[in-house]
Order: structure tokens, then C-alpha cells, then sequence
């Protein structure tokens, strides 16, 4: 009895023996695993200098070549001529929703865009491989600037919407492979997650200037993106696998919308360029008509400020007080009495409809270049834009003069009809 209860226990202190050397060998299996695993999450390679050296590239060059008012600072409409996002613009130039994710609006901005780039770029290189971090990085960045189009008004630029992307990516990626990922540098991404959205929010509540439609769109854009472009990656698999050919042409394609885009930019900081259409549609006022630009925002002239009127007809608001338009370059096209269109105007007693001027009266006063016409004693046509695009108006002004009829003895009404 003895005997047994002794091979018993020795049978025991064997099975704990390999119970204790199996649960080693697994411990160090997994140990090898997750050094395998930051081996690859880790690793250096060339696409964060090539991102980050295209982004320097475009801003220095900008800094070079865009305009400057007599300052020697900055234009206010450099940033717009080189392709900054603005939703009225893009229906007839589309690469600016690239070309503004090329374009910075200072060192400052480009700085923390371009460390931003660098490191998320070099995370989404080693976990999607590099095609996938191009396409994530221009594509989302291209959506951003779409839902900030969609959502507001105001220009916007910045590589930050192609950083949301990534980062909207590696989360989404994260979060669907978490049984795949070690315990330690998951909960490293979850915290930098973490943090980073902290901060996306303190400074999207802080900050004037952040455009947070742009930084959630990326966000979102990335994180479709990265599930669109299919369930195998780099990170996850044992050997390397060959990149899907859609992907290699979604960056491929991406890469030449980049080139477009950085010429386009080119082409409008150095002035050879051609402003956006102003879609003229001839126009019927109180005594004139005329071909006005159906793109422009509308409204009324006060303090010498346009102040637009949404969704009201331009004879309704001619009949309370000067009538203006704007456009996004900071011109503006003013109609109504000369007293309150150009101040300091002396009407001629013989200045009517049959023998009034044809021609514009024109004047410069630093960056700002004025032309008016007195039509008669009821409508007077101002234009001020600034001296830098003076001549790219000259077009448009001329089949405003051609198309414009006066009709003093009446008060036609019309609907706008195209011309």
C-alpha cells in the first residue's frame, strides 16, 4: 500500500514537473511573439520622410513663390490662390481638396502637422503597409476638407485631416484585431489613443482657428478606409504578403493627384492661373439690366461692408439700399446711388441714360484697386478688388458693360434668366 502511494506521488511531482515546463515553454513562446510583434510595430522606413518631405517641400515653396502685399508680408488671398478648400470653389476646382492638404498657414501649423505625419505615417507603414498608409493618408485627407466644404464656409488648410486619417485607421485596426494584439502595446495604443482625442477635443473647444470638421471627417474617412482595403495586413501575418494590386493602384493614383495638386497650387501662387467662373446670369432691376455673377453671395452694402442675405431675390434687395455681391477673393460688386456707392462723387446734370458713361473711372489706394460707373442719377456700378487681381476681373467687367441695359423712364422687374 505503501508502495503505491509513493509511485502516486511520484507520477504527481512528474506531471507537475511537465505541467510547470509546458506553462514556461509557453510563457516564453508568447514572450517571443511580443518581441516579434514591437519588432515589426518599431521598424524604420522611408515613407515618413517622404511624407513629411513632401509637405516641407510644398510649404517652402509657398513661402517662396506666394504673393506679398507691399509689407513684405503674407497676401490675404495667397493661401485661396494656391488651393487652400473653400466649398464654393471646389465645383470647378476639384484638386484643391488635395492641394490644401499641402498648404500651411505658418511654421508653427506646418510643424505639428508634419511631426504628426511622421509619426503616425511610420506606425501605419509597419501595421497596413506602405500603398495602404498613401491611399489612408491623401484619400482621407482629400474627405476631410469634404466634410469641412460641406459643413462650413471658411478656407481651410493643414495636413491634419490626413493625420485624423491615420490615426482613425490605427484605432479602427486596434480595435478589430485586439485578440491578436499583446497586452502591453495595447494598452500603449489605447492610452496614446486616448490622449490624443483628449486633446482633439480640448482644442477643437479652445481653439478659434481648428477646423473640427475637417479633423472628424479624416478620422472617420481613415477608419473606412482601413476596413475597405481588405482584413489582411503586414502586422498580422507570419511572412510578408504581396500588397492587393487595387490598393497599388489607389496609391499610385493617389500619388499623381498629389503632383496635379502641388502644380495647380504652383500655377495659382505665381498668378497664371484663372479665377473660378462667376457664372454670369442676366439680371433684371428697377430701370437696369444686367449680367451679375449667380456664384457670388448677394446681399446689402452697410457700413461699407457686405452683409450677405441668404435666399433673397437680387431685385428685392436693390429696392432697400445698395445691392452688393462678394466673392471669395474679397472682391466686391457694388450697384445703387452714387452718394452712398463712391462717396465723394459729383453727379453731371447731363449724366442720364443716353449720355452716360461707358467706360470705368479707376483708381488704386495701396493693395485696394477701385473702378466705378455712374449710370445714372439712380445706379452707380463700383468694383473693388485687390490690386494683385485687378486684371483677372477684366472679363468678367467687360461682358457686364456689354450685357447692361438702362431703362430710366421704367421700373422692370424681371427673373433672372442665363445669358
Amino acid at each position: 500500500m505503501n508502495q503505491n502511494r509513493h509511485q502516486l506521488r511520484q507520477l504527481d511531482d512528474e506531471e507537475l514537473g511537465i505541467s510547470s515546463v509546458n506553462q514556461e515553454a509557453n510563457a516564453l513562446v508568447q514572450r517571443l511573439r511580443n518581441a516579434i510583434f514591437l519588432t515589426r510595430l518599431v521598424r524604420r522606413s522611408l515613407l515618413p520622410a517622404i511624407l513629411t518631405g513632401i509637405l516641407l517641400i510644398a510649404w517652402l515653396t509657398f513661402e517662396l513663390l506666394a504673393p506679398r502685399n507691399g509689407k513684405d508680408t503674407m497676401h490675404p488671398a495667397a493661401l485661396l490662390l494656391a488651393g487652400a478648400n473653400l466649398d464654393v470653389l471646389l465645383a470647378d476646382q476639384p484638386w484643391r481638396l488635395v492641394a490644401a492638404l499641402l498648404l500651411h498657414a505658418g511654421a508653427a501649423h506646418f510643424a505639428v502637422n508634419a511631426t504628426g505625419t511622421w509619426f503616425l505615417s511610420q506606425m501605419a507603414d509597419n501595421v497596413l503597409g506602405s500603398a495602404r498608409t498613401i491611399v489612408i493618408f491623401v484619400a482621407g485627407g482629400a474627405l476631410s476638407f469634404a466634410a469641412s466644404a460641406a459643413l462650413s464656409s471658411t478656407p481651410s488648410v493643414g495636413a491634419s485631416g490626413g493625420v485624423y486619417a491615420l490615426l482613425g485607421a490605427l484605432i479602427t485596426t486596434a480595435i478589430s484585431r485586439r485578440r491578436l494584439l499583446p497586452e502591453a502595446p495595447w494598452r500603449w495604443l489605447a492610452g496614446f489613443a486616448g490622449l490624443w482625442i483628449v486633446m482633439s477635443v480640448v482644442f477643437a473647444i479652445t481653439s478659434r482657428t481648428t477646423d473640427t470638421a475637417a479633423h472628424a471627417g479624416g478620422f472617420l474617412s481613415g477608419a473606412f478606409l482601413s476596413l475597405a482595403m481588405g482584413r489582411r495586413i503586414p502586422l498580422f501575418e507570419p511572412e510578408p504578403l504581396p500588397t492587393p494590386r487595387p490598393v497599388l493602384v489607389l496609391a499610385s493614383l493617389c500619388l499623381i493627384a498629389m503632383a496635379v495638386s502641388f502644380a495647380m497650387s504652383v500655377r495659382g501662387m505665381t498668378m497664371r492661373a484663372d479665377l473660378t467662373d462667376p457664372g454670369l446670369v442676366q439680371t433684371s432691376l428697377p430701370g437696369l439690366s444686367l449680367p451679375l455673377p449667380s456664384r457670388w453671395s448677394f446681399g446689402r452694402l452697410r457700413d461699407h461692408k457686405c452683409v450677405s442675405e441668404p435666399v433673397v431675390p437680387t431685385e428685392e434687395l436693390a429696392m432697400e439700399g445698395p445691392l452688393c455681391a462678394t466673392d471669395p477673393y474679397g472682391s466686391i460688386l457694388v450697384l445703387g446711388r452714387a452718394v452712398d456707392v463712391v462717396p465723394g462723387v459729383v453727379l453731371d446734370s447731363s449724366m442720364t441714360a443716353e449720355y452716360g458713361l461707358r467706360s470705368f473711372i479707376g483708381e488704386s489706394e495701396g493693395e485696394v484697386t477701385r473702378r466705378w460707373l455712374v449710370l445714372d442719377r439712380r445706379w452707380t456700378l463700383a468694383f473693388n478688388c485687390y490690386t494683385l487681381l485687378a486684371t483677372k476681373y477684366e472679363g468678367m467687367l467687360s461682358l457686364i458693360l456689354g450685357g447692361m441695359r438702362l431703362d430710366p423712364d421704367g421700373a422692370t422687374y424681371g427673373r433672372p434668366t442665363p445669358r
